[in-house]
């Protein structure tokens, strides 16, 4: 019998290792779909200051406001000047980190969890859409992720054994996260707190007074060393960069919401984070509901084994629940957005809480339900989800891996190949900083280019850019600024065909640039379509005002 139960349980474990193998395969096949694909408007902005003639033009680029930290600038441009000018080099230092984010998120699962619920916490990174997009995108929010996970692994480690070497190492990773991730200063007061925590507190190990003042002077030295990066990081590189059209950026969605039902609703939205149908998410007070009770349950528990004598749980809701509230407070005071690419660096906190809780709670119910075949079942349970995990990623990624998000690359390609020198090449606001990227690129340097001054998104250095502001009588001066009324020539226009551009803008303003083009005259002449990206001729060589 014996035997035979040890034969089990050895079978048990090489499936569950199987399964994670799958798991891992498939999160590096999904990361890898795309990487050269056309880079998209915020990815054409970065890739421009990177490809900036100084540093200082990189850290400060003049079109744009500079949102990206510097470390990840300059990891970019290195990246770059080694690689080349491709949208596979831009993309190659967020893929990589995207695969460090995951390969720490199994560390750390596997260090707090049993294998199941390892299993499923980091089924649920690996599979969410939203860090496997940005994991193939030319912008620092994989980056952010891996940063982020690796603090909280650091932090684990530490708890475990609060020796100087492990203090000092977490200091490097959050000095080194910092200029390389703004977000890791959420995890910092629950990664202070818990250094003092770590030799204080009577379930601790140390125990001794001398330990103890030892841990408030970490937790001090932790305290100035982050807080003169951040005060540095402010001065030098985010208050250049900011601007009021920023601001109410991020107040946009709040829809005349109070501040408290502002923020529940900004708690909800991080189960966009997870790899979840849209009809569960949506289901509304039902999954709310679940989600919340977890998350007290397990709350309720961690605080009954600390009671016990056991820290460990109480400092995994301390380390992964804070920044996550932190976050959301932040989004409620419109001081830092919560939307999935910006919150992506509390998807690995959100995913080992929610798991913690979740074994907290079965651990309890298992004790007081002592019953063989409830753990097998609940073997199979996490097997489905694993599995079902899986195909919702495949069906929440298939837009961005069957084709191009705006295939500018493509549609540059075109114009240079048939815009003629006396021609002019009108490019809206939306695709400048895609067209200057891929004319470089191309080595068109002699494009006879005018570009628009309306329907600017957020946000460019010193114009002020607000929702809902393009208007007919804008759009119609801005093209007859670029096409004078004695022109007689093609006219090629170049712009964003992305429905969200319109959102933001309020107006069709293709519509306005091609009807002001009609009513001078000119005549609309067939031209190929592209992914989310427009051209359109006109050949205004007859007279002006003619039907």
């Amino acid at each position: 019998m014996v035997l035979q139960w040890k034969e089990r349980l050895t079978l048990s474990r090489l499936l569950w290792w199987l399964a994670i193998s799958a798991v891992a395969i498939c999160g590096v096949a999904f990361r890898s779909v795309g990487l050269r694909r056309s880079l998209w408007l915020d990815e054409a902005w970065v890739a421009n200051s990177v490809t900036a003639g100084s540093w200082a033009d990189m850290f400060w680029y003049h079109p744009w406001l500079q949102t990206s930290p510097p470390l990840f600038l300059v990891l970019e441009r290195m990246t770059v000047g080694a690689f080349g000018l491709t949208a596979f080099a831009f993309r190659l230092v967020p893929f990589l980190f995207g695969l460090i984010a995951v390969a720490c998120m199994f560390i750390l699962a596997r260090r707090l969890l049993t294998l199941r619920f390892a299993a499923a916490a980091w089924a649920l990174v690996v599979f969410s859409h939203v860090a496997i997009y940005y994991s193939r995108s030319a912008k620092q929010y994989s980056l952010e992720q891996a940063a982020s996970t690796a603090v909280i692994l650091m932090c684990i480690l530490y708890l475990e054994r609060p020796a100087a070497s492990r203090f000092y190492a977490l200091l490097a990773v959050i000095a080194a996260g910092l200029p390389m991730a703004y977000p890791v200063a959420f995890l910092l007061p629950g990664v202070t707190l818990l250094v003092v925590l770590a030799t204080w507190l009577p379930s601790s190990a140390s125990g001794s007074r001398t330990m103890r003042w030892i841990g408030l002077a970490r937790a001090s030295l932790l305290a100035v060393v982050a807080g003169g990066m951040l005060v540095g990081i402010y001065l030098l590189f985010v208050r250049p960069n900011t601007s009021p059209s920023l601001y109410s950026h991020f107040d946009h969605g709040r829809g005349g919401r109070s501040f408290a039902s502002y923020t529940v609703f900004s708690g909800h939205k991080l189960l966009d984070l997870l790899p979840l149908p849209h009809s569960l998410v949506d289901a509304g007070r039902f999954v709310y509901g679940a989600w919340t009770v977890a998350f007290l349950g397990g709350f309720i528990l961690a605080c009954r084994a600390f009671r016990n004598g056991s820290g460990k749980w109480i400092q995994v809701q301390i380390l992964c629940g804070l920044p996550c509230i932190l976050l959301i407070l932040c989004d409620g005071l419109a001081w830092f957005p919560n939307t999935p690419r910006t919150s992506l660096f509390v998807l690995p906190a959100l995913a080992l809480l929610f798991m913690c809780d979740l074994q907290l709670i079965v651990d309890f119910s298992l004790r007081h339900y002592r019953r063989k075949w409830l753990e097998r079942f609940l073997d199979v349970a996490v097997a489905c989800v694993m599995l079902f995990l899986a195909v919702e990623c495949v069906k929440l990624s298939r837009t961005f891996m069957q084709g191009e998000e705006e295939d500018v690359a493509s549609a540059v390609e075109y114009l240079k190949a048939n815009v003629q020198p006396r021609d002019i090449l009108f490019v809206h606001a939306s695709c400048s900083e895609q067209f200057k990227l891929y004319a470089m690129m191309d080595g068109w340097g002699d494009a006879p280019v005018q570009f628009g001054r309306t329907g600017w998104p957020c946000c460019p250095r010193g114009i002020a850019v607000s929702r809902g502001s393009g208007r007919n009588e804008d759009v119609r001066s801005d093209v007859y600024r670029a096409v004078p009324a004695v022109f007689a020539g093609k006219v090629w226009i170049l712009y964003s065909t992305k429905a969200n551009q319109v959102i933001y803008i309020g107006a069709d303003q293709d519509a306005m640039m091609m009807n002001a083009l009609r009513e001078r005259g000119c005549l609309q002449e067939p031209t190929p379509t592209f992914q989310n990206i427009g051209v359109s001729l006109f050949d205004c060589t007859g007279p002006p005002g003619r039907p």
